[in-house]
């Protein structure tokens, strides 16, 4: 074993004990420093480690983020949750055709066209199939209905769904 200059001599840890513990034994011989200082480079390292703890835990649940479960053939919706705070990001995923393009509204029967009659996103192109986003929901609080457009390349908008959201 390789002993660096700043580690005191070993001790067995039998001699170390009863020299602690004897009060006549700790005055011949000094004990040896305490060898779990706690340095700068222990607690850099320690952050770091909380820090990457973190970061793969926030990965492992996909930043909020939801699954599209649909297929190229069937057009699907999903949104991270029903109930949101004013002002809060909802998450969102669409999977369907791939020359399609997607537009989110609220409170609307028509597909929107500006943000004065409930345009909250899009039109958002399908990348292989699927797209995932967010949508910052700026609107008073109470009840809302989001609906889903879908644009195929060669066609008018369609209504894909809706979901109703409560903004608290």
């Amino acid at each position: 074993m390789v002993r660096h200059k700043d580690q005191p001599e070993a001790f067995d840890p039998y001699d170390l004990g009863a020299r602690r513990s004897d009060p006549e034994l700790g005055a011949f011989e000094p004990l040896p420093p305490n060898p779990r200082t706690v340095t700068t480079k222990k607690l850099l390292g320690l952050f770091v480690l909380v820090v990457v703890a973190v970061g793969l835990f926030r990965t492992g649940q996909d930043g909020g983020r939801v699954p599209a479960a649909g297929s190229c053939t069937r057009p699907t919706f999903h949104v991270s949750a029903t109930t949101v705070a004013s002002g809060a990001v909802l998450s969102w995923s669409v999977s369907g055709d791939a020359d399609s393009s997607v537009v989110f509204g609220i409170d609307t029967s028509t597909r929107p066209v500006s943000t004065q009659t409930g345009l909250l996103d899009g039109p958002v192109r399908l990348a292989g199939c699927k797209a995932l986003g967010t949508l910052r929901l700026a609107v008073p609080a109470g009840p809302h209905v989001l609906s889903v457009y879908i644009e195929p390349r060669s066609g008018a908008a369609l209504l894909l769904g809706t979901q109703k959201v409560t903004v608290t």
